[in-house]
């Protein structure tokens, strides 16, 4: 039956434990002479005027409640029988291991649920930043998830500087073959647009400095935005007929040639597909910029992927670069 006491009452608490200690040996059949003789014992150790006995070990402090019911407590445990401290010792030891078991099952159940909903909505979320455009790029920006790229197509009609200004000198480069399919496949599926497009290629020199006694030196080109210039698709015979500066234009024109293996005419991107053009001419333009990159960015490529590098080292191109100081994957890690 529970006891509804007052701990600042001696008494009343260290009487509650005598009607625990009574109901036990009630339980263990035990010889009433024998717990009459317990009861007086430990009533000596809690009284006031008595001062505790230390022979046994027990030293109880008159003025601390719960010690002095510890000392009526291991008093009692002192006079028991091997078999009822047994069983006490049992009874711990179980209420111990349960309020174990139950910390480690409930810590697990929680574990597993924050698992299983991350699971569940992690994939969505990495689904969406791909496909709908709004992220990892800014506002008026898409996502090239082939390339990790940002681009910004706009078809208003402005000269090579001016574009270079709207871009805010970050018109695209392309840096390698794959790079210039997916920039392609991603203009022709999206927008569509078939009209040149000015990207970040110009010359060194402008005309004059390519004619000298009647000999026209071939025109070498630089990226506006500082990027390697090792890969290129250039048209040269056009460029040969255009005097002053000459700026890049990425041509999405197409011809029709002969598929053996389907017995019929194909379009295909006419090659080569750099357009030189006087840069005083108005064209659309096509912006690029890196995405927001991460390290989770490349979890899935532990050995790195050198198409990927060919992208990132041009984009992160600045003034004054050399070619021995591109970044390795291990630098982007």
């Amino acid at each position: 039956m529970p006891h509804l006491i007052n701990t600042g009452d001696v008494s009343l608490y260290c009487g509650c434990i005598d009607q625990k200690i009574k109901e036990l040996n009630r339980k263990l059949n035990r010889n009433a002479g024998v717990s009459h003789g317990m009861e007086v014992k430990r009533c000596k150790c809690l009284s006031s005027e008595v001062a505790p006995n230390e022979e046994d070990g027990c030293k109880a402090d008159k003025t601390n409640v719960r010690a002095r019911c510890r000392c009526k407590r291991k008093r009692f445990l002192a006079a028991g029988t091997p078999r009822w401290k047994k069983e006490y010792e049992d009874k711990k030891i179980r209420d111990l291991l349960h309020t174990v078991i139950y910390t480690v099952l409930f810590l697990a159940l929680t574990v597993f649920i924050g698992y299983t909903e991350f699971t569940r909505t992690a994939p969505e979320k990495r689904r969406d930043s791909a496909t709908d455009g709004s992220f990892p790029c800014d506002k008026d920006w898409h996502f090239v998830r082939e390339l990790f790229i940002c681009v910004h197509i706009s078809d208003e009609k402005v000269t090579w500087d001016e574009a270079l200004f709207k871009c805010h000198g970050h018109l695209a480069s392309i840096s390698s073959e794959k790079e210039n399919e997916l920039l392609y496949k991603y203009i022709e599926q999206n927008h569509g647009i078939m009209e040149p497009l000015w990207i970040g290629g110009q010359s060194k020199d402008d005309s004059a400095q390519r004619y000298f006694l009647g000999h026209v030196s071939e025109i070498e080109y630089r990226w506006a935005d500082f990027t390697h210039w090792k890969f290129s698709k250039v048209d040269k015979e056009k460029a040969d007929r255009i005097p002053g500066r000459v700026c890049l234009t990425i041509n999405p024109e197409h011809e029709m040639v002969w598929n053996y293996e389907e017995q019929q005419h194909v379009s295909v991107l006419k090659e080569p597909n750099w357009t030189p053009k006087d840069c005083r001419k108005k064209y659309g333009y096509i912006c690029k910029g890196l995405s927001y990159i991460t390290k989770s960015t490349f979890a899935d490529t532990p050995n790195g992927n050198p198409e990927l590098l060919d992208i990132f080292n041009p984009a992160l191109g600045r003034p004054g670069l050399k070619e021995q100081e591109d970044i390795k994957f291990a630098d982007l890690k």
